[in-house]
């Protein structure tokens, strides 16, 4: 497995996602491996991470985190059936 490269994970020191954040992330900090809709109303760790990787869309993610060794699953609260 190789890290993932610093350059990708994106900061915020405090409060909700800047408005330019993409539609999907992945927080870094959890280690939960986890795909979030960013601010989605069913989850509330959708709202806000300190370190994330956000998305376009959802392959693009899968994509990204296969390339580093790493699987990621949808989150239950956000990617309701």
């Amino acid at each position: 497995m190789v890290p993932i490269p610093k350059k990708y994970i994106k900061e915020i020191r405090s409060g909700k996602f800047p408005k330019e954040t993409k539609e999907y992330f992945v927080n870094m900090v959890s280690n939960s491996e986890k795909l979030h809709i960013t601010n989605c109303k069913n989850c509330n760790s959708s709202i806000s991470a300190s370190q994330y990787i956000d998305f376009d869309d959802v392959d693009e993610a899968f994509k990204f985190f296969k390339i580093y060794g790493k699987d990621i699953s949808r989150c239950e609260h956000c990617f309701k059936k």
